[in-house]
């Protein structure tokens, strides 16, 4: 059987049982550059963020939509809200291209605090065991129990 990328590899019941890798080690490293060093992680990031903005400005802000799904994903990498590391942690983009993750952080909970504080209490109310963590990585940018 052939893969998207028209390799052959071995399934069984439809599941892959021979490793196969979809790009080469130069193609991957390409993928890497274009991300990271791109700067296309922050990029996508600000566009989010531009379609939350816009979602905010609308009579119905409470509305949950793939603008606001993506921008909370957006925010739980920024923030380093999810339980495990990112393949590409936030600081790291930053750095990368000169920017300093902690000014964009401060100027993101300032813009986007009311938004965080419905993030982290959805996250609060399906699993109260992660207050504490959530306490510790939102909580020197926004008061979280602000409504």
């Amino acid at each position: 059987m052939e893969d998207l990328f028209g390799n052959n590899v071995k399934t069984l019941e439809g599941r892959l049982i021979e490793p196969s890798q979809p790009f080469t080690e130069a193609e991957a490293e390409e993928i890497v550059n274009e991300v990271i060093h791109g700067g296309e992680l922050l990029e996508q990031l600000a566009y989010n963020l531009m379609r939350l903005r816009r979602l905010l400005k609308t009579e119905d802000h409470f509305l949950f939509c793939a603008a606001r799904r993506e921008a909370w994903e957006d925010l739980m990498w920024v923030y380093d809200l999810y339980e495990s590391p990112p393949y590409i942690p936030f600081d790291t983009a930053c750095d990368v291209v000169g920017l300093d993750a902690e000014d964009i952080r401060s100027a993101i909970s300032n813009e986007f605090g009311d938004e965080l504080r419905r993030l982290s209490q959805t996250i609060r109310s399906r699993f109260p065991e992660k207050t504490a963590h959530l306490r510790q990585r939102l909580g020197k940018y926004i008061v979280l129990d602000l409504h």
